[in-house]
């Protein structure tokens, strides 16, 4: 199953430009999402006030506070609240610390939707999401290769 993506936009925030942006950018736009790249939190408010976002993929690592800030303003905000909101972070093997977003609590708690750990590869971030967003809309997992399903 593919997910359907014709006018869908998603905004990669805070990440460098380098391989994962343009591997990212490769696999997803190869699906038919278009993407705005954005280093800074800053900017990504702006988009966000001026264009139609479907999904947030974060950067959480480059600063967690200002991260979690966001991820919160998103959430909060009756006009931004049903972005889908990724988070990617590496702090179980910086800090040691093991963060989750498997229950309710947890995503709420984090204002995310997926909390995934970092590395991973933009193929296979495609399909976590995928998966995710089945599980989310109830979709039966023999569904899941279905040209014809609709996920966003």
């Amino acid at each position: 199953m593919e997910i359907e993506a014709t006018h869908n936009a998603i905004l990669l925030v805070h990440f460098e430009e380098g391989q994962f942006v343009s591997r990212f950018t490769n696999v997803f736009e190869e699906k038919g999402f278009s993407l705005y790249h954005c280093p800074s939190i800053e900017e990504a408010y702006q988009i966000l006030g001026s264009q139609s976002v479907e999904i947030v993929v974060l950067d959480m690592d480059e600063n967690y506070d200002e991260a979690f800030k966001f991820c919160y303003r998103i959430k909060r905000n009756k006009n931004l609240e049903k972005i889908f909101v990724i988070g990617l972070s590496a702090a179980h093997t910086r800090f040691g610390i093991y963060i989750d977003a498997h229950t309710r609590e947890e995503r709420n708690w984090l204002n995310c939707d997926l909390f995934v750990h970092k590395p991973i590869n933009a193929r296979n971030l495609y399909l976590l999401l995928k998966k995710e967003i089945a599980i989310m809309k109830g979709i039966d997992a023999t569904d899941l290769d279905s040209e014809q399903e609709s996920w966003l």
